[in-house]
């Protein structure tokens, strides 16, 4: 897969996203103007599988990261469901 590849978010569907790999793991560093940034296992990048149910929450988890100022945990597919139910009430205002 080539770096800095431009392609939907995988979270929002927001066009367009800047790919990259991951400097120290087998992943992908997805950065999203709505989104922000964060971190898909090589795993969950290859097989584009994030269940649509939990699109929203997961969206709503990096986005309440970015305005907290820390960078979310890395999603793959043994942690979806986990941080989709961290999600916080995020004000509409932000």
């Amino acid at each position: 897969m080539s770096r800095k590849e431009i392609k939907p978010c995988p979270l929002c569907d927001a066009d367009p996203v800047r790919v990259s790999q991951h400097p120290r793991r087998d992943a992908f560093d997805i950065e999203c103007r709505r989104c922000g940034l964060f971190t898909l296992s090589g795993t969950l990048y290859a097989i584009s599988k994030i269940p649509a149910n939990l699109k929203p929450q997961l969206s709503a988890y990096t986005r309440q990261c970015k305005e907290d100022g820390q960078r979310p945990e890395m999603f793959s597919t043994y942690n979806l469901e986990s941080l989709a139910l961290r999600v916080g009430t995020i004000q509409p205002d932000k």
